[in-house]
């Protein structure tokens, strides 16, 4: 039985029993097929915790103790594992009914935590962006799971996909090429094949929704882009280069004459080249993908020209 109140985080007594690893297994298994996120919590001074806080809220930044129990990742040495706390909803006896969070208490292993300033209004919107434009990509991301390495294995060994499970797997680690993805899917057979064709549609209607399907994705992949440079999650050249991309599909798309134009944008070898080899630092001269916008600027400054006329 642990009692224990910091900051108010435990206003109840909570009961601990042991588990075999067995039990353990069973309980994870449990917790995970509910959808619930296990956060880990720091103990504090209690568990031995050795972290500075590092408050940078204030000016000029503080560096004391952090002494009280708080919520943190497990830190380059790991997380010290000391018990699972649980909550449940109640009835109105006061009675655990269902199993609502889970948080495993220990020791986390950093050195330093950060206070930094609240979230600035412009990221709270982009963050709220990301979420929206994240459900109506869903689509092509599942349909990219046999193309993107960290999606295939989420995607292939559950029977159901977890769509939270998709969209953080597919906001880990961004490079921008995942956007790419997105885009030169929507020329894919895999892609036509979801907007199979009704018994009785016209041709001609076909076209027009699997057209306006995807527009309806590259307007998605274009917002969804603006508000993951907005929240740093791609860098300048990255943003450059997906929206350059989208730009040359957008044009292309609106100027088809039906459905989708069937010689679609590919990446070109030079693109695979550089997405292989930036990661060891080989940089082009001139980036691939400035010839790309030239020519897309010039493409959408012709079309002006023909609608004026």
């Amino acid at each position: 039985m642990y009692i224990y109140n910091d900051d108010n985080l435990y206003r109840e007594t909570k009961y601990i029993s042991d588990f075999s690893l067995e039990e353990r297994e069973e309980f994870e298994k449990m917790v995970e097929a509910k959808g619930i996120v296990v956060r880990l919590q720091c103990r504090g001074y209690r568990a031995g915790c050795l972290a500075y806080l590092v408050d940078e809220t204030v000016d000029p930044p503080t560096r004391t103790r952090q002494r009280t129990a708080h919520y943190s990742g497990p830190g380059e040495a790991g997380f010290r594992e000391d018990h699972y706390s649980c909550g449940y909803s109640r009835d109105e006896n006061g009675d655990p009914l269902t199993l609502k969070e889970v948080t495993l208490c220990g020791r986390c292993s950093h050195e330093e935590i950060f206070k930094r300033p609240p979230m600035s209004e412009i990221k709270k919107a982009a963050r709220k962006k990301l979420r929206k434009e994240s459900g109506k990509l869903i689509r092509v991301i599942i349909l990219l799971g046999d193309r993107l390495h960290k999606l295939k294995t989420i995607l292939t060994l559950e029977g159901k996909p977890d769509f939270d499970k998709v969209i953080r797997a597919f906001h880990s680690d961004m490079t921008g090429r995942e956007y790419l993805e997105c885009i030169s899917l929507l020329g894919s057979e895999e892609w036509k094949e979801s907007f199979k064709q009704h018994r009785n549609e016209e041709d001609l209607d076909y076209e027009t929704r699997l057209k306006n399907g995807s527009m309806s994705m590259l307007h998605s992949v274009i917002e969804h882009t603006k508000a993951a440079h907005t929240l740093e999650m791609i860098d300048g050249k990255a943003y450059e280069e997906v929206m350059t991309i989208a730009a040359a599909a957008v044009n292309k798309l609106e100027n088809s004459n039906l459905g989708m134009p069937h010689d679609w944008l590919e990446d070109t070898t030079e693109a695979h080249v550089y997405a292989f080899l930036r990661p060891y630092g080989y940089k082009f001269k001139r980036p691939w993908f400035a010839a790309l916008k030239a020519a897309a600027e010039e493409e959408e400054r012709i079309n002006k020209l023909r609608k004026l006329n």
